[in-house]
């Protein structure tokens, strides 16, 4: 090919490109509107997870989303604080919530960062980001995944690839994310175990909710705080946020 021909091939590419990306965008603005509890039922997902007792548990509505935090404890001792956000028309409310550890101070123990492959009971196959995270001896255990009725990714950045593709495509299909980050009261080692065991069990309630939600059924829920010492999402403590990376 021509040097001359070959500028206009790479032009021209550039420029599909960059149309098939503004499409998605506009695509996405158009289509977008806000949504509610009765849109994404995180609340459907049991409180009582096993052993692990929800003891409080707060709801957020925003504009293009819904998120449910709850902090749970078992019989051993170790809490844990789980986030599920869910969102139908903007992927960039999503967070990795991770890295906004990192950000208050937190390291990343070398070597445990890790794919955790497992199968949940129903038999479907769950794969999440694990990661030993410490701050001034205080280690904690983290596990994150994020699902669509179509995808799973297990970081973050490849559920915003997921996502963007799904939108070139013209779907827009709910995405959500579950975020469990747990400690023991003696901080000398991240509880990976236990974490596990909670990520999985909530993991089969979310993959009810995606059923539910992508076959458009309404869970009846009013979106309001429920449970043991509940609060609304406007009422959250200070350290709620900080734990959350905000």
């Amino acid at each position: 090919m021509s040097t001359p021909n070959a500028a206009r091939y790479s032009t021209a590419t550039y420029a599909a490109v960059l149309a098939l990306l503004l499409g998605a965008v506009v695509v996405s603005r158009v289509q977008g509107r806000a949504v509610g509890s009765s849109d994404l039922p995180l609340q459907s997902v049991p409180q009582p997870q096993g052993p692990w007792t929800c003891e409080r548990q707060r709801v957020k509505l925003g504009g293009t989303y819904v998120e449910v935090l709850r902090n749970y404890k078992h019989p051993d001792g170790c809490q844990a604080l789980v986030i599920l956000r869910g969102t139908r028309t903007r992927q960039g409310t999503l967070k990795d919530y991770a890295l906004g550890r990192v950000g208050q101070g937190f390291t990343p123990v070398s070597g445990s960062k890790d794919m955790w492959r497992a199968r949940l009971r129903s038999g479907a196959p769950m794969t999440a980001s694990v990661q030993d995270l410490v701050h001034q001896g205080n280690h904690e255990a983290c596990i994150m995944w994020f699902v669509s009725p179509s995808k799973q990714c297990p970081t973050y950045i490849g559920a915003q690839v997921a996502g963007a593709w799904q939108r070139l495509l013209g779907r827009h299909e709910p995405w959500f994310e579950v975020y469990v980050q747990a400690q023991t009261l003696d901080g000398q080692k991240a509880p990976i175990e236990q974490a596990k065991d909670l990520a999985a069990r909530l993991a089969g309630g979310l993959e009810q909710v995606v059923a539910a939600v992508s076959a458009g059924r309404d869970s009846g829920d009013d979106g309001g705080a429920t449970g043991v010492g509940s609060a609304s999402g406007s009422n959250r403590s200070s350290s709620d946020r900080s734990n959350r990376g905000e």
